[in-house]
């Protein structure tokens, strides 16, 4: 009778139910007490010939954890992802960022770009890459439907981001090749009066088709290894500046054996920049320097592709300030580019393809001194090649 009452109180009377101690009665047992009665359907009703199933059993406890949603709250947020718009903008910031950075790179090369200009423009790419990097894995490296998200954008979106991405990069690479080289903004002589040299009947002490190349007995020049590279050739000597701390030189030490005169006396070569675009690298003659080997003196004559003229006073390796600035008008690029220095009556006269450019009064003494060559990139190396072809000194 306990276990009667028992199972009674455990397994109220349902509809329908079977008591759980029949479920844990031993199978062969016939004994009512173990038994619920079946209930039996009223007469006429629908299920009165038919057995009423038991509703279905709840899943197995295991199926539920501690994250799984219970039916009727609400579900964890989840982390939103990027939106199309933004996805799309994303990209295309990067596409421009890149475009920026290519078209800095070609400016650089084409000497388009003086050095601090170049220094800024770095800077704010460098500052541009950096935000669209860090915004690119915030929005690209967190949402996990990135492909779905691409995928899902209209093809009139992801045509029109190609062609703008095309257009994009044709204009960051196009656009360097046609702006202008930019003009000096340096003090200009042209158009001011400057005063030519008298006349004068110059002979030559020494002719050179290729500088330094084929020299005769008795000629000697002396190239400044440390920062310079030579290149010689039939039609003349290419040089270029390969260190940011010193020019390329190449001085003449001797003519016949034996220094010259440089009280009196002209210097002239044929230029020819081996790219023109390259306004940062100059040519120059080096006149009036200490014959002693690394003694700083003397004056540099120098031209930029641009037809800027500087005259610079050598007062120390360190100190060279510039004491006379010009313009040249007339140039060829595409021709060799005559540079021409006369020294005489004590003043010292600056020629582009013949026509004078500037002027400087000259006291230096007559201490044994030499001309060179010099191929010039203010702290930054390696220059662009420059060729010097028809040296020539008169006295």
């Amino acid at each position: 009778m306990m276990q009667q009452e028992n199972d009674q109180v455990r397994n109220p009377d349902v509809k329908g139910q079977t008591s759980i101690s029949q479920s844990k009665t031993n199978p062969n047992t016939t004994s009512q007490q173990n038994t619920a009665p079946t209930p039996k359907a009223a007469p006429g009703s629908p299920a009165s010939s038919e057995m009423i199933q038991s509703p279905p059993s709840l899943p197995p406890e295991s199926h539920f954890t501690q994250n799984s949603p219970i039916s009727g709250a609400n579900p964890t947020p989840q982390p939103g992802g990027i939106s199309q718009g933004k996805l799309v903008l994303l990209l295309l910031s990067i596409v421009l960022a890149i475009a920026v950075g290519l078209s800095l790179v070609l400016l650089n090369q084409l000497g388009k770009l003086p050095s601090p200009i170049n220094l800024i423009a770095a800077g704010i790419w460098t500052v541009l890459a950096g935000i669209i990097a860090i915004w690119g894995v915030i929005a690209l490296i967190l949402p996990k439907n990135l492909q779905q998200l691409i995928e899902s954008l209209p093809r009139r979106t992801k045509v029109g981001s190609g062609l703008a991405t095309i257009v994009i990069l044709v204009i960051a690479i196009v656009v360097p090749f046609v702006v202008p080289v930019p003009t000096s903004s340096q003090a200009s002589t042209a158009g001011t009066s400057i005063a030519t040299p008298a006349p004068t009947n110059w002979k030559p002490i020494l002719t050179q088709k290729a500088p330094n190349c084929n020299n005769l007995q008795g000629e000697e020049w002396f190239v400044y290894s440390g920062g310079t590279q030579v290149s010689r050739s039939a039609s003349g000597s290419l040089m270029r500046q390969i260190s940011s701390h010193t020019y390329a030189e190449m001085d003449l030490t001797k003519v016949k054996g034996t220094n010259y005169n440089q009280i009196k006396f002209q210097v002239k070569v044929h230029v020819t920049f081996q790219n023109p675009g390259d306004s940062s690298t100059w040519a120059a003659l080096f006149v009036q320097t200490p014959a002693a080997a690394g003694v700083p003196g003397g004056y540099i004559f120098a031209l930029s592709p641009t037809g800027d003229c500087q005259l610079q006073d050598v007062s120390t390796a360190q100190d060279i300030p510039i004491v006379e600035r010009g313009t040249a008008t007339n140039l060829n690029l595409h021709q060799p580019i005559t540079m021409t220095v006369v020294v005489q009556g004590g003043v010292l006269y600056g020629f582009v393809n013949g026509q004078v450019v500037l002027s400087h009064p000259d006291t230096l003494d007559a201490s044994p001194r030499d001309v060179g060559l010099i191929v010039e990139r203010v702290k930054a190396a390696p220059s662009s090649w420059v060729q010097f072809s028809n040296f020539e000194l008169d006295n």
